[in-house]
């Protein structure tokens, strides 16, 4: 307890401890306190936590409270005095609204309120009707399969073109042509350079585009 260091296991010598009234189990939130710092963030995939059993095996019904048991609800015990707030004016960097914003009290209302607005829409999202979609989508597939298939012929198409004679000479320095790729969509352009290797031939293209997508090639 306080001490700010990385473990890979966490070893219990008793579940019991003095309040300064008396003895009693450990509350689920200070058990899982403390059993949270069982293993290194990065490090471990997992942490270890050992409960040593001195004088018996504990009760299975304490353990189960004390491991899954409700939390214990925090009380926020934030408090603005006048001090507090003659002290805040003297620094520049932080407002007397930014330190209670930051506040545990606040943010707890924060969500409660988020929570609020979570479960209305929860019950306005089940109050709606169902929608009935079953005859609206017995045309995705024909027109996926006909799309499909125009693209593969426009493809085969055009290298056909590519591999021919007069398709190779009707692509010369010049010629206004169509420009599809990732950057232009059906945009105009003008053949500037043609240059080729053994295995590809390269087109480079004047492109007219609109403002913000200049860069581009067509190939």
């Amino acid at each position: 307890m306080g001490v700010n260091m990385p473990a890979r296991t966490v070893v219990f010598d008793n579940i019991r401890k003095h309040d300064g009234t008396g003895f009693r189990n450990l509350l689920p939130g200070e058990y899982i306190q403390m059993a949270g710092r069982a293993g290194r963030r990065g490090l471990d995939a997992t942490g270890t936590v050992i409960i040593l059993c001195k004088s018996g095996v504990h009760e299975m019904a304490d353990l189960h409270v004390m491991m899954t048991g409700k939390p214990t609800i925090l009380q926020s015990q934030f408090r603005l005095t006048y001090t507090m707030i003659l002290n805040l004016l003297r620094v520049e960097a932080l407002r007397v609204t930014d330190m209670m914003r930051r506040s545990f009290s606040e943010s707890h209302r924060d969500t409660q309120a988020q929570e609020q607005r979570i479960s209305q829409l929860k019950k306005t999202l089940a109050s709606l009707p169902a929608l009935d979609t079953g005859d609206q989508l017995t045309d995705i597939l024909p027109y996926y399969l006909t799309v499909t298939e125009l693209r593969s012929t426009t493809e085969a198409l055009q290298r056909a073109i590519l591999e021919s004679v007069n398709g190779l000479k009707a692509l010369s320095v010049g010629r206004v042509v169509v420009v599809n790729n990732n950057q232009h969509l059906n945009a105009l352009g003008v053949i500037l350079q043609v240059s080729s290797d053994a295995v590809n031939r390269t087109f480079t293209a004047l492109i007219l585009c609109e403002k913000g997508n200049e860069e581009g090639e067509g190939k």
